[in-house]
């Protein structure tokens, strides 16, 4: 089995075949060795050891805290100067934790398959400070956008949706749909909050430039990205409204959106699996997982 159909199968929510799990853990896992931690440790700092395989690595701001997404429903921190597991949460979702991202030095989000994301405070881990609800499928991927005190998260039901922090309900906090993309993957903001980048299960980039969370869910009320895709990629026939879908202009100062089509050729992404993105200069970097294998993309704008 290729790791492409085994992401398939994961997608769907087919059990694992016997076998699948060795294959995929000897192609990704083979050159990591686990660090092995004092057998002196107790109990919660030893979670760690037996959380899974580690979806997500996160940074604090003041990088004096690592914190570690975790398959088996684990949250696991770091000190990474010392080298220690500092606290852990063994039962902090009720599914795979799949991404964290840091708010500030002290405040995290984590998102997982049980479709939630949560609001967590490093210094009391015992609760949740808030638990976000709104999608409908595993979520792989959260983004913070510092300048407008959003939380964007990504899921496998196509949707991104944007959390303001700073005004919370009793439920969680206020929300927005921003835009539904058929096989999204990842979602990832670019370190200047400029650019919006997107990928699919089905192999295709999608930048938003100029982007602004405010009125993006409006200006792309009417942007259709299969038939786009159909017209700008394949250059087949789509009808002519779908053409002129204002969001896809090139004359437009606000949310524009492009495609990334120009693979090597012979070697189109068939699945884009992992998304990083980082800005060099006037440009942008992509890093791509895709047909098993990591690739760069740079774009210079």
């Amino acid at each position: 089995m290729s790791l492409h159909e085994w992401y398939r199968r994961r997608e769907r929510g087919l059990p694992a075949r016997i076998g699948d799990t060795d294959m995929i853990y000897r192609t990704i896992f083979r050159s990591l060795q686990p660090r092995a931690l004092s057998a002196e440790l107790s109990h919660p700092y030893r979670c760690g050891q037996d959380s899974g395989a580690i979806c997500n690595l996160e940074f604090s701001p003041d990088g004096t805290l690592l914190a570690a997404a975790c398959e088996y429903k684990s949250i696991v921190l770091f000190d990474p100067l010392a080298e220690k597991q500092v606290s852990a949460v063994s039962n902090a979702h009720d599914g795979s934790v799949n991404c964290i991202k840091f708010v500030d030095s002290r405040t995290f989000a984590s998102c997982s398959d049980d479709t939630t994301v949560a609001l967590w405070d490093a210094r009391n881990l015992s609760t949740k400070l808030r638990t976000l609800r709104g999608h409908s499928g595993w979520v792989k991927n959260i983004e913070y956008a510092k300048g407008a005190g959003v939380l964007l998260s990504s899921g496998l039901d196509g949707l991104v949706y944007a959390w303001e922090l700073n005004n919370s309900t009793e439920q969680g906090c206020t929300y927005q749909r921003l835009l539904y993309m058929p096989g999204l993957m990842r979602c990832r903001l670019a370190p200047d909050e400029s650019r919006l980048v997107l990928c699919t299960g089905t192999g295709y980039l999608m930048l938003v430039h100029d982007l602004n969370l405010a009125s993006l869910a409006g200006d792309l009320v009417d942007f259709r990205p299969n038939i786009q895709r159909l017209n700008l990629m394949r250059k087949q026939r789509v009808p002519l409204g779908a053409r002129k879908t204002p969001a896809v202009f090139h004359r437009r100062k606000r949310n524009r959106i492009e495609f990334v089509s120009d693979f090597p050729p012979g070697d189109d992404a068939e699945m884009i699996s992992g998304l990083t993105v980082c800005t060099m200069g006037k440009g942008v970097s992509f890093g791509l997982l895709y047909n098993a294998e990591v690739r760069i993309e740079v774009e210079t704008l």
